[in-house]
């Protein structure tokens, strides 16, 4: 880690606030290095999302790179952001959402967005969806998938520990550690927030003290029902059951925090069992970098995707340099398709899983049964989660079409 990402995980509140030149401007980056200038493509994206005292370099420092991988084994595009971690949750969320906002240009709606977020990444990603869907965003209607590794959703031990021990040197008589419990307090608004996994501004600026001992004053946060969640965690030991394990998670993050489980039911994250796999043995910080992670990664990928009811305004699309020769584009029906028009691919999901699925059997025969059904062309309700078909054919379907066709 350099001295400037953890600065800026530590104090980067203070930083921001007072202009300092260190602290981290929010920045999406190409493959090349180079900054993202507007959004033209007609491929899936994955934006790649760092955790605490981390910035992009995490997804590119070891031999297993998920976003090179996925370029060469999915055709997806790649993006890296950079953020502050020492600023609030939601003000990071908030700075995404713009950024996306902002980078979106009128083209193809067809191009679908995946999100890969490692711990804190996952709280801003789930902050920018719930601030981006009260905007009613339009990129927010592309987002297909978001896969979280090690996210704490309910919070981290490790903060909460903090919060004790501080609290607990206020009652020692002695003054310097009364100054030791202030110099704790001084840690960035971004590591409170990991206390209990606040993503909203309301968790947080309601509160009449951060520092108060655990004092949980998160509200209720929206996920898109159209978008398809997906759980990685790890464990300190290659036993899931030893007593290590079951009490640290992967180290930094507990299992049931990283699932989404609360016995507040206003908090409880409803993700699916289906979209969740424990690699033990892999602690948090190699969560981004593993190849097992990366296959499972990639199977989740490869699922047949059913596309929810989108506005009639264009969404977002990459740069021209990302283009290839067979483009994705979603078309407008009226009325009914004739024979030929049934024959044509359609989704960019079902096209890529059936040329780069690794998983073969299973998956394989059941893109072969989509297609050959032409299930993905059937009256099956829109947008129901596992129901292997997309849409009907009244408004808006997907077609994949050649160059020259």
């Amino acid at each position: 880690m350099t001295p400037k990402r953890i600065l800026n995980g530590i104090v980067g509140d203070y930083l921001d606030e007072t202009g300092n030149e260190l602290a981290t401007e929010m920045t999406l980056y190409q493959e090349n290095g180079l900054p993202v200038q507007s959004f033209s493509t007609s491929k899936t994206m994955c934006v790649l999302v760092h955790g605490l005292v981390d910035d992009e370099s995490v997804w590119l420092k070891d031999d297993v790179k998920y976003g090179e991988s996925l370029r060469k084994d999915l055709e997806i595009v790649p993006l890296y952001l950079r953020y502050n971690s020492g600023l609030h949750v939601s003000i990071n969320g908030q700075k995404l959402n713009n950024l996306l906002i902002s980078l979106s240009t009128f083209g193809s709606p067809s191009r679908e967005i995946v999100f890969l977020c490692h711990s804190m990444g996952g709280l801003v990603v789930r902050s920018a969806c719930s601030y981006g869907l009260d905007q009613n965003a339009a990129w927010t209607k592309r987002v297909r998938d978001v896969i979280f590794l090690g996210t704490p959703h309910q919070g981290s031990y490790w903060e909460k520990a903090g919060n004790i021990l501080t609290n607990s040197l206020h009652f020692i008589t002695r003054p310097y550690m009364k100054l030791a419990a202030q110099v704790g307090n001084l840690r960035s608004d971004g590591i409170k927030d990991l206390r209990y996994g606040y993503v909203r501004d309301e968790d947080w600026n309601n509160c009449y003290d951060q520092d108060a001992l655990l004092n949980n004053t998160k509200t209720k946060s929206t996920l898109l029902n159209w978008t398809s969640y997906h759980v990685v965690t790890g464990t300190v030991t290659k036993n899931p059951n030893n007593f290590l394990s079951l009490l640290f998670g992967d180290a930094l993050v507990h299992k049931l925090s990283a699932q989404g489980h609360s016995e507040v039911d206003h908090h409880h994250l409803p993700f699916s069992d289906e979209d969740f796999c424990e690699f033990p043995g892999i602690r948090h910080q190699k969560l981004t970098s593993e190849i097992a992670v990366y296959e499972k990664i990639k199977e989740w990928l490869c699922q047949p995707y059913a596309f929810p009811d989108l506005p009639d305004e264009q969404g977002a699309v990459l740069d021209d340099d990302y283009r290839n020769d067979e483009t994705v584009h979603a078309a407008s029906c009226r009325g009914k398709y004739d024979d030929l028009e049934r024959r044509v691919k359609v989704g960019a999901r079902i096209h890529r899983c059936w040329s780069h699925c690794s998983g073969k059997g299973a998956a394989r025969t059941h893109v072969r049964s989509l297609l050959d059904s032409h299930q993905m062309l059937s009256d099956h309700p829109r947008g129901e989660k596992g129901s292997g078909g997309a849409r009907s054919l009244g408004e808006r379907c997907l077609c994949v079409h050649s160059s020259g066709e």
